[in-house]
């Protein structure tokens, strides 16, 4: 009985018409990936929270290939612009870009990135926040 109401709420997760990806692969990833969010909330106060890309016009964007070679582009929108290139480790839900790792979620054509050991200058000095960078294929 335990197995057939497994069985029937699998079923009911598979026709529910989600299409959250969460165990990922390159494969999954392919193609370029362009930032809508790339917003920083401070741990302690999780409310002060600076978008980039709506204070200073910040663009971010990820390329995949299908074998986790990546390449990041990020312009600041102030001073100056950084190409980055590597190859993606990805395991289910995790992915490490460079020195960072996301907790990583993708819904359609949404992929969500959440770093949630970072830290950033809110005005006060560097602060421990959490950075979120949500991305829309192109």
């Amino acid at each position: 009985m335990k197995s057939l109401k497994l069985a029937v709420f699998a079923a009911l997760v598979a026709v529910s018409g989600c299409d959250e990806v969460l165990n990922l692969a390159f494969q999954d990833l392919q193609g370029t990936w362009t930032a809508t969010t790339y917003r920083f909330a401070e741990n302690a106060s999780p409310s002060n929270t600076v978008d980039l890309i709506q204070r200073d016009g910040a663009s971010f964007s990820l390329t995949v290939e299908a074998d986790g070679a990546a390449t990041t582009v990020f312009d600041d929108g102030l001073s100056g612009s950084s190409l980055d290139s590597g190859s993606l480790d990805g395991t289910s839900t995790t992915l490490t870009l460079g020195d960072s790792s996301f907790r990583a979620l993708r819904s359609g054509d949404v992929l969500t990135l959440t770093d949630v050991s970072t830290s950033f200058d809110f005005g006060t000095g560097s602060a421990p926040a959490t950075l979120v960078i949500v991305l829309r294929a192109q």
